[in-house]
């Protein structure tokens, strides 16, 4: 097998695996009353969590990229702000 092939076959079968769960949790029933409340709590301060640390996280990410151009090249600081980015991305989708 192709070195290359692993990464790729490896990545699609946890999208596959991650698309099987979502559709298998959002079938379930949702709960009512007292869980509901707590589950509705835990998810808004999971969200002014990720708004915090990723303001944090914004402005870090931009100091290292200008040092990363400055001292390295831009390409790869674009690199860095791009991955950067898909992981911030991540993140909101893996809490929603």
């Amino acid at each position: 097998m192709e070195p290359v092939l692993l990464p790729l076959l490896s990545g699609a079968a946890g999208m596959l695996l991650s698309a099987v769960l979502y559709v298998a949790l959002t079938r379930r029933p949702v709960a009512a009353g007292k869980p509901r409340e707590i589950a509705d709590a835990i998810h808004r301060g999971a969200r002014v969590f990720l708004r915090q640390e990723y303001t944090y996280l914004a402005v870090f990410s931009g100091v290292v990229m200008v040092v990363t151009g400055l001292t390295i090249n831009w390409q790869t600081a674009l690199a860095f702000l791009f991955g950067a980015a898909c992981s911030a991305a991540a993140g909101l989708v893996g809490m929603h």
